[in-house]
């Protein structure tokens, strides 16, 4: 049965590392978790497949196997024959069929497309940010983050939850967070409404003043920026 990688918009069970932390620093680049889960989908592949066609660095790809791996979704199948030595060899789990259906994305779409059908683009931009702060209320802001920077730190663990591996960079009293590649590109590229429901759930969940600046098109890359309220 084939399997689709489209990940459910917030999958709070795949653990990021702090973006902070050096450690995560080989997860910032292109591609992303669902991108991987895309691959394997079709079949099983080493880190070095994985790699070349992400344009990853290998340790990037076994960051991001790593988190799939204790999340359930990806298992070691075996080793290949390499030229110096063998090389392991994965694939997805069955639990991938049951989280992520292609069904998600196609309804998501369908559904995105009959609301600009029926209303303004203002209505259904107001729609979307109201659904973003629905799926806050059960993670709203937490009374310890007092800094700026450790609202930008709480939306950047939130994006690498569901799938983008972010890079912060502090820029004149503020913090951009990026994220080469889009968690939900197959649905963003042709309805970027959807990153004011990210937007929205982001400055609810942290209490942080959240402004999307993504880039949409072909790839979709996530770009936020996290101000304090003063500077709204």
């Amino acid at each position: 049965m084939p399997r689709s990688s489209n990940l459910a918009i917030f999958q709070a069970d795949l653990k990021p590392a702090d973006p902070t932390d050096d450690r995560g620093k080989a997860a910032r680049a292109t591609g992303s978790r669902a991108e991987l889960v895309d691959l394997l989908g079709r079949g099983v592949a080493t880190v070095a497949d994985l790699a070349k066609q992400l344009r990853l660095t290998r340790n990037a790809v076994r960051f991001h196997l790593a988190s799939l791996q204790r999340a359930g979704l990806v298992r070691a199948r075996g080793t290949r024959p390499g030229k110096r030595r063998a090389h392991a060899t994965y694939e997805l789990t069955e639990q991938v069929d049951q989280r992520f259906p292609n069904a998600y994305k196609l309804s998501l779409q369908q559904l995105l497309t009959e609301l600009k059908h029926r209303y303004s683009r203002r209505t259904v931009t107001a729609i979307v940010r109201g659904a973003g702060d629905r799926l806050a209320k059960p993670a709203l802001s937490k009374p310890h983050l007092t800094s700026l920077r450790s609202r930008a730190r709480e939306a950047g663990r939130l994006i690498e939850a569901i799938g983008g591996s972010i890079t912060i960079e502090s820029d004149h009293g503020t913090f951009l967070l990026r994220a080469e590649g889009c968690p939900l590109a197959a649905v963003v590229a042709h309805h970027p409404e959807v990153c004011n429901l990210v937007e929205n759930f982001l400055a609810q969940s942290t209490g942080a003043s959240i402004k999307q600046q993504c880039h949409y098109r072909l790839n979709p890359r996530c770009e936020f920026r996290v101000r304090s309220s003063a500077q709204s």
